[in-house]
C-alpha cells in the first residue's frame, strides 16, 4: 500500500507470485490510505507492507498529522484483520539535483518522520523496514541518482533493490 513510488512496481510479476496485490495510489497521503483501508483488510490479507509520508510532507502535513494517521491505519488493520503482519517502511530520500518535486525535498522532515514509523512499530509490534539506508547516497541526503530519472520515483533498478530488502519477509 502506498502512493506512486508503490504504484509504480508490477510487484506480483516482480516476485512471480499471482497473489500479491498493488495498493498504490499516485499522490496518496497518510489519511487517503486511512480512507481506503476497509476495502483492502476486509479480504484479510497475510501481510500489508505500507510505505507512505512523502506526499503529506510536500503538502505541509504536520508530521504528528501523519503519524497520527499511520497509528490509525495500523490500529485499525490489527483491529479488523489481527492474523495480518504489517511491514511499515521508511520513506526514501529524494534528489533534489533533478530540479523536480521541490516540495518533497525535505531531507529534516524525512528523517523526523521515519522516526515516527519506528516509534510506531515499536509501540504496536509491527516490524520496521528500513528502505532509506539503501537508497541513500553515502555522505548526502540524497537518492542515489541511479534508482531515479525524476529524483522521487524510482526506475527498474530500484524496484529490483527494494524487491531485494523485502524478500526475507515474504
Amino acid at each position: 500500500m502506498g502512493n506512486s513510488i508503490t504504484n509504480g512496481c508490477e510487484w506480483a510479476e516482480l516476485f512471480g507470485k499471482k497473489n500479491i496485490k498493488n495498493r498504490g495510489i499516485s499522490g496518496d497521503i497518510s489519511q487517503g490510505v486511512y480512507e481506503r483501508l476497509d476495502n483492502i483488510i476486509n479480504g484479510k490479507p497475510k501481510k500489508i507492507f505500507l510505505l507512505i509520508g512523502v506526499n503529506d510532507i510536500a503538502r505541509k502535513i504536520p508530521t504528528a498529522t501523519t503519524s497520527q494517521n499511520i497509528e490509525k491505519i495500523v490500529m485499525k488493520i490489527q483491529q479488523v484483520s489481527p492474523k495480518t503482519k504489517i511491514y511499515l517502511q521508511s520513506v526514501l530520500p529524494v534528489n533534489a539535483d533533478f530540479k523536480m518535486f521541490e516540495n518533497h525535498q525535505q531531507p529534516e522532515k524525512i528523517h523526523e518522520l521515519n522516526a515516527e514509523i519506528q516509534r510506531i512499530c515499536q509501540k504496536y509490534k509491527v516490524i520496521y523496514v528500513d528502505l532509506y539506508s539503501h537508497f541513500i547516497l553515502p555522505n548526502t541526503e540524497k537518492l542515489k541518482p541511479e534508482y531515479t530519472n525524476d529524483g522521487l520515483h524510482l526506475m527498474a533498478e530500484g524496484y529490483l533493490l527494494w524487491k531485494k530488502i523485502i524478500m526475507p519477509y515474504l
